[in-house]
């Protein structure tokens, strides 16, 4: 397993590659805070071609649920002062719920503190139904119901809440409808223009189809489809320059060479994600590769 100065290096020699600004000393006492996640979980850097964001980067972790709990060392450390507001109290709801196996943080290089993961261990035993009635979950949850029994989605089996945008992700395992006109429907619902088929092919590939909440809209804010593949050559590079300046710059700590790449839709336009695992435990890799088939070459 990687020790904190490792996961510190590959963030810096990462940040230098995509031209990002990194200050160790507004990043090491995040990381420091949270050394048992980014030492003993799996650990990804992140970044994303937004326009607004593009070249940024984040590293994070995911790890079984236990002590200490990331909100409270969020809390505890001054990383965020939200305990009074709605993402505060939506945190709080989610582990009194239950059923909660991993949680992860979302460490932004320049911007610090972003976001904390929950995801269950049932693997979409949640129902988007059920979670919606959370008092802290956005009311636009709630409002979209129709939206996803349209479209088949009913087990959740993650939510995010991102600190910094003040908005919420929500999970969906994506195990059935890889069609591409199903998929092309899914986005034409939400008013987000339809992409071009090669990109609707690689969005049939995904693992998973999350959207994106906030608290004072009642729209759905995005739609995103990540796709998981084990090897360089398997990312869609041709996508945009800044993923294969990523791919081709990436850090790993040991032989695994896994990436998630991932296809966004919004009112604003579409825009792409890349991240590759730095370090994955054992059991993670075994089961990414049971969940994960390989795309025809």
């Amino acid at each position: 397993m990687p020790d904190l100065e490792s996961v510190y290096s590959a963030t810096a020699d990462t940040a230098r590659l995509l031209g990002a600004p990194c200050d160790r000393d507004a990043l090491w006492p995040i990381l420091r805070a949270y050394e048992a996640g980014f030492t003993g979980g799996a650990v990804a850097l992140r970044t994303t071609t937004r326009a607004r964001r593009s070249g940024e980067l984040s590293v994070r972790y995911i790890g079984p649920a236990g002590d200490p709990d990331p909100y409270r060392v969020a809390l505890d450390q001054g990383f965020t002062v939200e305990a009074d507001r709605p993402a505060g109290r939506l945190y709080r709801e989610i582990q009194d719920r239950g059923g909660v196996g991993f949680r992860g943080v979302d460490v932004g290089v320049a911007s610090g503190f972003e976001k904390i993961w929950s995801i269950y261990a049932d693997d979409g035993g949640k129902t988007v139904e059920a979670m919606s009635r959370t008092p802290g979950m956005p009311p636009s949850v709630g409002g979209n119901l129709d939206y996803f029994a349209r479209h088949g989605l009913t087990g959740i089996n993650g939510i995010a809440v991102d600190y910094r945008s003040h908005s919420v992700n929500v999970y969906f395992p994506f195990t059935g409808a890889r069609d591409a006109q199903k998929i092309s429907t899914m986005i034409e619902d939400l008013g987000f223009r339809v992409p071009g088929n090669d990109e609707l092919d690689l969005c049939c590939r995904a693992f998973s189809v999350y959207f994106t909440f906030t608290w004072n809209s009642p729209n759905i804010e995005r739609i995103c489809f990540p796709v998981r593949t084990p090897a360089p050559d398997l990312v869609p590079a041709h996508l945009d320059p800044l993923i294969g300046r990523f791919v081709r710059g990436a850090r790993f700590h040991d032989g695994d060479r896994a990436y998630v790449y991932a296809l966004a839709f919004s009112g604003h336009g579409p825009y792409y994600k890349i991240e590759n695992f730095y370090h994955r435990p054992a059991p993670m890799i075994e089961t990414d590769r049971l969940r994960t088939p390989l795309p025809p070459r």
